[in-house]
């Protein structure tokens, strides 16, 4: 049984009735009592599965934001290098 707990002293059942936070919390322990150890310990691993997996996502964004970013000054380099060599560079006197 699903519980959304409100403002107040009430809490939302599943089928949308309201309880007593305490219903709430005594059918959240029934519901955890009649889970098996084994479907628990699943979910833990899918959560944290989940979590390293987007960890990861971020992860490879920011690596590919950073060579980007690392590609567009080598570039900038390059062009003003090229742009120096073309105007003959710094003029001896």
């Amino acid at each position: 049984m699903t519980t959304e707990v409100t403002a107040g002293n009430r809490a939302r059942s599943a089928d949308g009735r309201f309880i007593s936070k305490a219903a709430a919390a005594a059918a959240v322990a029934t519901t955890a009592a009649a889970t098996p150890a084994s479907e628990l310990h699943r979910k833990k691993h899918a959560k944290k599965a989940e979590h390293k997996a987007a960890k990861k996502a971020d992860s490879q964004k920011s690596a590919a934001k950073k060579a980007a970013k690392k590609a567009e000054r080598k570039a900038a380099k390059k062009a003003a290098k090229k742009a120096k060599s073309k105007s003959g560079g710094k003029k001896k006197k």
